[in-house]
């Protein structure tokens, strides 16, 4: 029993004041007013307003009961009260509510002018489109000349801009459904980049729905914030994409932490459009998770995670797949970096607000660079063959000699067949160049232009070679995973994968069939 009304103080918890029990004149009155009953809190004594007459809240929450009773005279007064004391930097109140409740009461006083100044400056600052003054309040302005001009002008539309940026959300979903659809290459690592993919789709079809108007119409309005939830997103899912093509497996237990964040957040937004947080032991928190530069400290901390892991694991990858983690590493940064500039100069007068789209630029760019890597070279989702794409000069002012290169050739194909290095797991360019007396620059060029392959393919080719053996040897009792580490590999799915590619059958898939025929 005693554990039931311990979950039901927790349950309520939440929802109570930080401020205790303690409910203040300005609680009150908003209580009142939402409940329809101003009527019975007015009109209030000199003595409750000497006390609360700095406070901006206080006059604004009068304001709104004095207007739902009707008494326009005393509302106005109160909103300019209200907004001489600066209510908006308070957070609790927007610019736009403050002055859609000014253009109401100067409506209801007759002050048509001074109405439609007040609904300008209401529409003015984020573009509000025309549905949020068709609440009919403002009915008598429908046959006003300016009212119209004003609703037509800020009525929900795409420019040239916005319509660019729809664009690239369509090519990131397309993009995004050919990744999770994809049968060849590995496909863990294609749902993952597809989701990374989809969420920079969203935010940037957010972001579109903003700056054209059509967020604040519903359905759409139940999406303004979530943005903010999908950022939390970028990190992880770069940091699990890289991952997935080292490690054969991302478990729940090892990777969960990562998406807290991103979970506490989504269920503050949802629980922020159902209900009143104002006041709760919620509202701290939604400030900390929703804040700019904790989302850029987030993000930041996995470019420094990503930076680390793709850095050692560079030599135990070709180079153009290392090259490919490196262009995805260094966008990341310059969309971190994006967001530092953008949030900084938002805060001074001489920021254009064209510059609003310097964060989606990024996410496009993000967009478009994985998108033209698939169309170019299909092989980037699970060949890496970037290489060929982006330095097909890279050898055309190469000092290396034909001599030289013969007998670099010769040399390399002694340390494969008599040394059999590629059975070092950590063999690396490095350290292959080391054991050849040559830079890692010559040795690519030898194994690109001899054996038209890149190091790791190269490798690889002995590694398959070798198994091949070892799969249908009488004499040997290695199971198929001591094989792979026998021959040089480091996991499962990177033998499967190279096994196949070579030979087009899975290595048991291969000894089944070689066995039948003996």
């Amino acid at each position: 029993m005693k554990l039931n009304y311990l979950f039901i103080v927790l349950l309520i918890l939440p929802f109570s004041s930080i401020n205790g029990l303690e409910n203040t004149i300005t609680d009150e009155l908003i209580q009142h007013y939402k409940s329809e009953n101003c009527h019975k809190i007015l009109p209030l004594l000199e003595e409750v307003i000497s006390e609360n007459s700095e406070n901006p809240l206080f006059w604004f929450n009068k304001g709104l009961c004095e207007t739902q009773v009707k008494d326009y005279s005393a509302a106005k007064q109160s909103f300019l009260i209200a907004n001489q004391l600066d209510v908006v930097e308070t957070g609790k109140v927007t610019s736009e509510r403050l002055y859609y409740n000014l253009a109401l009461s100067e409506l209801k006083l007759n002050n048509t002018d001074e109405s439609l100044s007040y609904i300008e400056k209401t529409l003015q600052p984020k573009k509000v489109p025309s549905p949020v003054f068709q609440d009919g309040n403002f009915s008598e302005l429908k046959d006003n000349t300016r009212y119209v001009e004003l609703m037509d002008m800020y009525k929900p539309s795409l420019n040239k801009w916005t319509s660019v940026f729809l664009f690239i959300v369509f090519q990131g979903v397309l993009l995004f459904s050919i990744l999770i659809f994809r049968k060849k290459g590995n496909k863990k690592s294609n749902i993952i980049l597809g989701l990374f993919v989809l969420s920079f789709a969203l935010t940037l079809a957010i972001f579109v729905l903003y700056w054209s108007g059509y967020i604040y119409v519903y359905p759409f309005r139940y999406f303004v914030g979530l943005f903010v939830v999908l950022s939390y997103l970028f990190g992880p899912l770069l940091l699990m994409y890289i991952q997935s093509l080292f490690t054969e497996k991302l478990r729940f237990k090892t990777i969960f932490h990562h998406f807290i964040p991103y979970s506490a957040c989504f269920l503050l937004y949802v629980t922020r459009l159902f209900f009143d947080v104002s006041e709760t032991i919620f509202e701290p928190l939604i400030n900390v998770l929703f804040s700019p530069w904790v989302r850029i400290a987030h993000m930041s901390i996995y470019l420094v995670l990503i930076y680390l892991y793709v850095k050692k694991e560079k030599y135990n990858v070709a180079n153009n797949v290392s090259a490919w983690l490196h262009y995805l590493t260094y966008s990341f940064f310059g969309l971190i970096l994006s967001y530092i500039i953008y949030f900084s100069l938002v805060n001074f007068s001489f920021f254009n607000l064209e510059w609003d789209y310097m964060i989606s630029f990024m996410i496009s760019f993000f967009i478009i660079l994985i998108s033209i890597m698939g169309y170019m070279q299909p092989e980037v989702f699970w060949g890496f063959r970037i290489e060929e794409v982006l330095t097909f000069v890279k050898y055309k002012k190469s000092g290396l000699s034909k001599s030289l290169s013969i007998e670099l050739k010769q040399k390399l194909l002694s340390l494969m067949v008599d040394e059999k290095v590629y059975k070092e797991n950590t063999i690396s360019l490095e350290r292959l160049s080391q054991k050849l007396g040559t830079s890692k620059h010559n040795t690519s060029q030898v194994i690109n232009e001899h054996f038209k392959e890149n190091f790791f393919e190269f490798l690889n080719d002995f590694r398959i070679e070798e198994a091949k053996e070892l799969l249908v040897n009488d004499h040997n009792h290695l199971n198929i995973t001591e094989i792979l580490y026998e021959v040089g590999f480091n996991n499962k799915v990177s033998f499967n994968n190279a096994f196949k590619k070579r030979t087009g059958l899975t290595p048991t898939q291969y000894k089944t069939q070689m066995l039948s025929m003996a």
